[in-house]
């Protein structure tokens, strides 16, 4: 293994104000199984596209690893996945070694990849970029579409491996396979040893130190800025003296005084710089915390103590059936989590409660007059201004967009077409139209995609602080541990 060594990185997109990097240096050692955490839009993945060359950027990266990125395919791929894994030149025993080890056999070679499910993709693309002999992985979040098993499998399979650089918001996901941090923060990027959770809490130590250590340095500006404000005034005074008449009748030395007074407004004015070189050194000093604030929001409340009633339901596409013996009840002021592995039929239990499906069999019973808000999985549709995005759905913009801000959005997306905007900043603008409305019963499908880890933490806060009746669908253990009260399960 080898070095990574990134010196003076700069980088910037055109339609952007500020630069995603700026005079950037820091190195890492290839053997490392490194996770990259950062806010939603502070360039992991650009980080992930610089070193994969992808972009060009400002400064030197220097390396004897070749880069290979993760996903390297798309969705709509087609051909069989051994034509896909023979263009690549491993060998297919290679192939198959690395399928057994994420649970799946060797016929999946001759499907094509088109018919695989997402979870099954993301398998096949680690097997292969595994089994070439050359190249340092660069994963860009492979959770997305993964179960629970199959995070937990992946988990155990990338922590058998030599190194790679990964970027994942799963807080249990990063602890169950790496063994290095590399973390992109407002006062700069660091590397440190160790999993997700030694670093948070070494990162909380520090943030703690440093509010000390801020509250100290606010202190000693508050007393310089007093003290200048008093020096300026004692000089003005003694100045002015030239001017008073003294006890009446006295003749005052103008000179005298005005030669005095010229002294100690130099005196004053040195001072004055010294003291002003101090306030500015220490506001220097004062650290950007990038404090997760406390959300609030209003939900409506049901009527009735049992909002949704499901007895012996079954669905089917067709004569496909996809379950069946489904029996549940929603309560008021309820969080609940649906829990099932991929093609289980959880998205398909969401469109029948939308209505936008009937049951096969059995019956559905729902609160009459609910008023429903949904985050859906797909963002694609999000297109043109936020403040169209308002007018549609008929949201208070000034709750909205500090909501948005409030998960660390900047201000300048505001005014940027939502087309534009990553996948997190797409998922964020679903969750904050979802919170910004006055809903009975909302409906959350795997809202938690692309979004990074302290706006997860936000969200928990937010949403264990608040009685509200909600149905959400997510793989974070972590999120659905704190945030569940009862869970579905079939």
């Amino acid at each position: 293994m080898s070095i990574v060594e990134i010196r003076h990185l700069s980088f910037g997109y055109d339609n952007a104000s500020d630069p995603v990097f700026e005079d950037v240096s820091i190195h890492f050692d290839t053997a490392w199984r490194l996770g990259l955490v950062a806010r939603n839009g502070q360039g992991k993945t650009t980080l992930l596209k610089l070193l994969a060359k992808e972009l060009d950027a400002q400064g030197a990266i220097r390396t004897q690893e070749s880069m290979r990125y993760f996903p390297f395919l798309n969705a709509d791929t087609c051909g069989s996945c051994a034509t896909i894994a023979a263009s690549l030149q491993p060998q297919r025993w290679r192939i198959v070694m690395e399928l057994q080890q994420l649970e799946l056999a060797e016929d999946i070679l001759e499907r094509s990849y088109e018919t695989l499910s997402k979870g099954e993709q993301v398998k096949l693309q680690l097997a292969i970029l595994f089994s070439m002999e050359e190249g340092y992985l660069l994963i860009d979040e492979p959770t997305n579409h993964l179960d629970r098993h199959g995070r937990s499998c992946v988990a155990d399979y990338l922590r058998n491996k030599d190194g790679f650089l990964l970027v994942s918001h799963d807080r249990v996901f990063l602890d169950g396979c790496i063994d290095h941090v590399m973390a992109i923060e407002p006062s700069g990027m660091y590397c440190e040893r160790g999993n997700f959770s030694s670093w948070w809490e070494n990162r909380n130590r520090r943030l703690q130190q440093e509010r000390s250590r801020n509250v100290q340095l606010k202190k000693e500006i508050a007393q310089l800025q007093r003290a200048k404000q008093a020096s300026t005034g004692w000089s003005f005074q003694v100045e002015a003296s030239k001017y008073n008449h003294g006890k009446k009748g006295a003749k005052l030395d103008r000179g005298y005084i005005g030669h005095k007074s010229a002294k100690m407004m130099k005196r004053a004015k040195n001072l004055e710089r010294r003291m002003e070189r101090g306030i500015e050194e220490r506001r220097g000093l004062l650290r950007d915390e990038q404090e997760m604030e406390t959300l609030k929001l209003h939900p409506l409340v049901p009527v009735r103590e049992l909002v949704v009633q499901a007895a012996d339901i079954a669905f089917c596409y067709g004569t496909r059936p996809v379950f069946s013996h489904l029996s549940f009840v929603i309560r008021r002021g309820e969080r609940t989590a649906l829990q099932g592995a991929n093609g289980s039929g959880k998205s398909t239990l969401f469109q029948l409660l939308l209505g936008n499906q009937k049951v096969s069999e059995g019956t559905l019973v729902m609160e009459q007059g609910l008023k429903i808000s949904c985050v859906p999985q797909d963002t694609s549709f999000l297109k043109g201004s936020l403040n169209a995005l308002c007018e549609e759905r008929h949201l208070d913009e000034s709750l909205f967009k500090s909501i948005l801000r409030k998960l660390a959005f900047e201000r300048e997306m505001f005014t940027r077409p939502m087309e534009t905007y990553s996948e997190g900043q797409r998922k964020k603008v679903l969750i904050a139209a979802s919170l910004s409305e006055k809903a009975h019963l909302y409906l959350w499908d795997e809202p938690l995609n692309y979004i990074d880890v302290f706006s997860r933490m936000q969200l928990e806060e937010l949403l264990v602080r608040q009685p509200m009746t909600m149905v959400f669908i997510e793989h974070d253990d972590a999120f659905v541990q704190r945030v569940a009260q009862t869970i579905i399960t079939w």
